[in-house]
């Protein structure tokens, strides 16, 4: 089977689970709740994380506690 390229546009759109924000941080889905609580994170609408968007508000959150 072939793999489809995800365009940047596409990616900047992708929404995921807690669990799978979690995954890709290599932290515990309760840490990103927690930290969605506190608003270092931010979920939409439908609960989900868009996964840019959170990657760098935890990038950030990281560069700011240095």
């Amino acid at each position: 089977m072939e793999e489809k390229e995800v365009t940047w546009e596409e990616l900047c759109e992708l929404s995921v689970s807690s669990q799978k924000l979690a995954d890709l941080l290599g932290l515990s889905q309760r840490h990103v709740e927690r930290l969605a609580k506190e608003g270092v994170l931010i979920r939409q609408p439908d609960r989900s994380f868009n996964l840019v968007v959170n990657a760098r508000l935890y990038l950030a959150h990281l560069q700011k506690r240095r």
